[in-house]
């Protein structure tokens, strides 16, 4: 046989083998084509895959029912049909929620688990209380915060401001303030005990801790002013005092004064 002919025949071998290989790895495809859309149409259809559970995460302000029921989502329901993102966007509309996530749990379980803003401020208008987050979010509409531990906030015009938005100021300096407070680590337990902030001014910053006025300049060094105020209250003289004032607004030795015990 001539060197030529077996050239020929190894080709033909080789492009044998080559078809063989394509041939089988069509059918695996094929076949786990049909397994996929078997199983899809299984997990669609069997009871086995309807939702039995749905539990609720990392929720303190927001009601378990309230979310699932903004959620959309119904026992009974076939766990596959359920449209993750979209339940996610609704919880996100309530203006206590900054986030939504929705995960399922085989075989029958929805698991809905949320991050919610903060209350930390509030003013009245007219006879409703409006509650502000620490970056000054509009949250809710209330009656009544006697059961919440809360700081009133002045300096904002609340008849404009819209729930689930920030509140108006005509002053953006006034928002850089909540936020720079909001961010601050040493002062946080001190800020917890504020009663009122009065961001008017914003160069002239007023808070009270009680009926002690603390008088704080602009946002500069606010933290140290902060500190300064809270080792300031804990001299004795002025732990049993009801009224006066603290003044740490400018550089140097801070200045207070008592009106009496």
């Amino acid at each position: 046989m001539s060197k030529e002919v077996k050239r020929i025949d190894k080709i033909d071998n080789t492009l044998i083998v080559k078809r063989r290989r394509k041939l089988f790895r069509r059918r695996i495809f094929v076949l786990s084509l049909l397994l996929l859309i078997v199983s899809s149409v299984l997990c669609l259809k069997l009871p086995y895959f309807n939702i039995t559970g749905i539990e609720v995460e990392n929720n303190k302000i927001v009601p378990g029912e309230k979310i699932i029921e903004m959620s959309r989502i119904q026992k009974g329901n076939n766990l596959f049909y359920i449209a993750i993102l979209g339940s996610a966007k609704e919880i996100s509309k309530n203006p206590y929620v900054t986030s939504a996530k929705v995960k399922r749990k085989l075989p029958g379980t929805i698991i809905l688990s949320v991050a919610e803003r903060e209350a930390m401020y509030y003013n009245s208008m007219g006879s409703k209380y409006m509650v502000i987050d620490s970056k000054g979010i509009l949250l809710e509409e209330r009656t009544e915060i006697s059961q919440m531990k809360l700081t009133k906030l002045d300096g904002f015009d609340l008849n404009k401001s819209v729930i689930g938005q920030q509140i108006v100021s005509s002053d953006a300096r006034r928002i850089q303030i909540i936020d720079t407070l909001s961010g601050m680590t040493e002062a946080k337990k001190f800020l917890e005990n504020i009663t009122e902030m009065d961001l008017t001014d914003p160069l002239a910053i007023s808070m009270y801790y009680g009926e002690i006025q603390l008088k704080l300049g602009s946002i500069e060094d606010i933290e140290k002013k902060l500190n300064t105020a809270a080792n300031i209250l804990q001299r004795d003289e002025l732990k049993q005092a009801k009224k006066g004032y603290i003044d740490v607004s400018y550089k140097g030795n801070p200045v207070f004064y008592i009106e009496g015990n």
